[in-house]
């Protein structure tokens, strides 16, 4: 079964997708992959991972997955879940590692799982082919910001991102990101994502597209995409550029047969960001924490803490 049959059309976290795994081969890193279950043939579902040497260990991090098949076998689903994690475990030296941060909850086995972190969350927006019901999903001020921009004028165009010729919008980012004292992946990810399917970005710019007042760069995985980055100018945030950059994302993809938006983590520092994603009409989904497991001896648990999984 080519993997593309069968995840292409899930609303899959991104990393999970096949072009989170190459994106990250390009960068130098190790993943794996692996369908799930009794057999090739008749998989449970699917894992992605990354893989990292801690000396003579292996470290596993499997982020936001497996992904389970929707006609997994009814009785006992998680049971059935589980024993497809221990069976992948099982091809591994008893030496590797495992972090996992489930998709869902209670996918992983009851016994040798040690919680490192706490639950999460994260704003998801659906999406709809008719306007009407995307702007009735948002808080009035919101549409309001958005419907302004859009009287004012201001020009949105959106485009696949060039490496090359965006750079500078990038650089931008950056200095955003230094500024404001946030993480994200680094611009060597953006790099490998747009070389490896670069009809897989999507890059929305307010104003003279040559000198923006602000953009958001999408990434597509599968049915869903991911805001990856964006930056604004004093201007563009006058201008509530940013209310007219997502209303035209939600209106592109959504016409592309993508059901939802995935912008990004709650963070309790920035309310006001977040107040952002759930003015739009975004919903709020818990991310599962991450749970260290190992078939090794317990002597080993206190490595992964010393480590970063990615």
């Amino acid at each position: 079964m080519h993997r593309r049959h069968f995840l292409d059309p899930y609303p899959l976290p991104l990393q999970q997708h096949p072009l989170y795994g190459r994106a990250l081969s390009a960068m130098g890193r190790s993943v794996g992959e692996a369908w799930l279950g009794p057999d090739a043939a008749s998989p449970l579902g699917h894992a992605q991972w990354v893989e990292r040497r801690l000396g003579p260990l292996r470290l596993h991090w499997l982020a936001r997955g497996p992904i389970w098949l929707q006609n997994a076998p009814k009785d006992a689903p998680s049971q059935y879940r589980r024993d497809a994690v221990v069976k992948l475990m099982s091809r591994f030296s008893p030496l590797t590692l495992w972090l996992i941060a489930p998709h869902q909850a209670d996918d992983l086995p009851l016994s040798g799982a040690h919680r490192l972190s706490k639950p999460g969350s994260e704003h998801i927006l659906p999406l709809s082919t008719d306007g009407d019901v995307m702007r009735a999903a948002m808080q009035g001020k919101w549409r309001n910001r958005m419907r302004r921009a859009a009287r004012d004028g201001l020009p949105i165009h959106h485009r696949a991102l060039d490496a090359l010729r965006d750079k500078p919008l990038l650089d931008l980012e950056i200095s955003q990101r230094r500024q404001r004292g946030y993480r994200a992946l680094p611009t060597a990810f953006t790099l490998a994502w747009a070389r490896a399917a670069p009809g897989a970005t999507r890059l929305f710019l307010a104003g003279d597209p040559s000198n923006p007042l602000a953009f958001m760069l999408f990434l597509r995985h599968g049915s869903m995409a991911s805001y990856h980055l964006g930056w604004s100018s004093p201007a563009g945030r006058h201008a509530c550029a940013h209310n007219l950059l997502l209303w035209t994302a939600m209106t592109h993809h959504s016409a592309t047969q993508v059901t939802h938006l995935n912008l990004g983590p709650s963070t309790p520092v920035n309310q006001g960001l977040d107040h952002f994603k759930t003015g739009a009409g975004a919903q709020i989904r818990r991310i599962e924490p991450t749970y260290l497991l190992t078939r090794g001896p317990s002597t080993l648990l206190p490595l992964a803490f010393r480590r970063d999984p990615v």
